[in-house]
């Protein structure tokens, strides 16, 4: 797995218009992600109803998302839908990535 250096980390910052010194950067750094994986909503999108984790800021009911991880869907049709707040519509996404694969069931912790 090929992890980002704090140089890259700032490249891909501006290209998501997140700043690099965001807390959703050390939040990401601390749990291994490789950052490679994120991708620009403006340059590509999931399939068609497959899960994904997605960054967004915006708003609903009273909750305030500012750079906040999500799970997320996008269809075609109705754009970009948040799994937990399906009603929600007034959010952008920064930024998505895959979500890995299961681990097969002998390696899981019991």
């Amino acid at each position: 797995m090929k992890y980002i250096s704090v140089l890259d980390l700032s490249r891909i910052a501006e290209q998501y218009s997140l700043p690099a010194d965001a807390e959703i950067w050390e939040d990401i750094r601390e749990a291994s992600v490789d950052l490679s994986e994120w991708k620009n909503p403006k340059d590509s999108v999931p399939p068609k109803k497959k899960v994904v984790l997605a960054v967004i800021n915006g708003s609903w009911n009273g909750l305030m998302f500012a750079r906040a991880m999500v799970f997320a869907e996008f269809h075609p049709s109705e754009g970009w839908q948040l799994n937990h707040y399906p009603e929600c519509r007034e959010f952008d996404v920064l930024a998505w990535m895959d979500l890995p694969e299961l681990p097969e069931e002998e390696l899981l912790w019991r």
